[in-house]
């Protein structure tokens, strides 16, 4: 009888902490979830109301009066449409471009090993500890009067070579070059992954007969989609996001960042006669985030299942 009273006291204790701890990581993940979606709803609540509902305060959250015209005037006064669709072709043709070749240094220096790999993927690393700065500025110099290796002016005898600033290919080639937006960090995902792969893969693709470049383009990329996934997904952000970097290569060409930075003063401009103006302004600036943050967050929604699977099936987690 004490044995069986005993276990079922420890029983007891086990599930009462059990449910404490399942509890407590509720509670956690609840505050978690409001931290990081307070400013979103937020936002969107400021988004979505009339001007007049901002001196009021009974309210909070609600809006008394919903409205659309936040996000119509952006179309109409701010040119939106355009700045979305350059951040659309930048972020995405980099994203592809920074996987294709972050993919390929990650293979050379996870599978290959020789006397200076070790050296070159600790320069890797030190690469993710570089502000961007440092090879921006440089890379700005470069690009605008771009001479490959002086064939440009060996050809035109002009002495001067080409500016590549303020155009699509000026990004794409940055990026095609190893040197995108946090590539040390996605070479690292990428070599982290080939290091992980077992060797006898590799060495049955020798015996059938596939060199090293057939290896990598049938056996290593298809079965390198979780980081690939996740360096998409991850490029994708940092672009899309990427406020330096963009006015650092482009005059003309707006993205979505570089239109929020100066929305304040296009819309004092647009509202200067206009009843309610500041709180105008407020409200569609809100709106502008909304707008931003709004397809990055549809694509994370759409592949959330996949990135999760993606991290756990790289190895990254560990």
């Amino acid at each position: 009888m004490q044995n069986i009273k005993k276990r079922g006291e420890m029983s007891l204790l086990y599930y009462g902490g059990k449910m404490v701890w399942s509890v407590l990581r509720f509670i956690f993940l609840v505050e978690m979830a409001f931290i990081v979606l307070y400013p979103f709803i937020y936002m969107l609540s400021m988004a979505i109301r009339a001007p007049e509902d901002m001196y009021d305060m009974s309210i909070v959250w609600v809006p008394k009066h919903f409205t659309f015209d936040n996000f119509k005037t952006l179309f109409e006064h701010l040119n939106y449409e355009s700045a979305l669709f350059n951040t659309a072709i930048i972020s995405v043709g980099c994203s592809l471009l920074q996987m294709v070749v972050c993919a390929m240094a990650g293979y050379s220096i996870g599978r290959f090993k020789s006397k200076g790999s070790g050296l070159l993927f600790g320069l890797v690393i030190l690469t993710i500890l570089i502000p961007p700065q440092l090879t921006n500025l440089p890379n700005y110099i470069l690009l605008s009067d771009f001479d490959f290796f002086g064939i440009i002016t060996a050809i035109t005898g002009s002495g001067t070579g080409i500016n590549l600033l303020d155009q699509y290919p000026t990004i794409y080639l940055v990026a095609a070059l190893g040197q995108g937006i946090r590539s040390g960090m996605a070479i690292l995902i990428f070599t982290q992954y080939f290091k992980g792969i077992p060797d006898e893969l590799e060495q049955a693709a020798m015996i059938d007969g596939c060199g090293y470049f057939k290896t990598y383009t049938r056996i290593m990329v298809p079965n390198a989609g979780a980081p690939s996934l996740i360096v998409f997904i991850l490029s994708m952000v940092w672009y899309w996001c990427d406020y330096y970097t963009m006015v650092t290569y482009f005059t003309n060409i707006r993205t979505l960042s570089v239109n929020l930075s100066g929305i304040k003063t296009a819309l004092q401009t647009v509202f200067q006669t206009e009843a309610y103006s500041p709180y105008k302004i407020v409200t569609v600036e809100q709106a502008a985030c909304v707008l931003c943050i709004l397809p990055i967050l549809i694509l994370f929604l759409s592949l959330q299942k996949k990135f999760v699977n993606s991290i756990i099936n790289s190895g990254l987690v560990g």
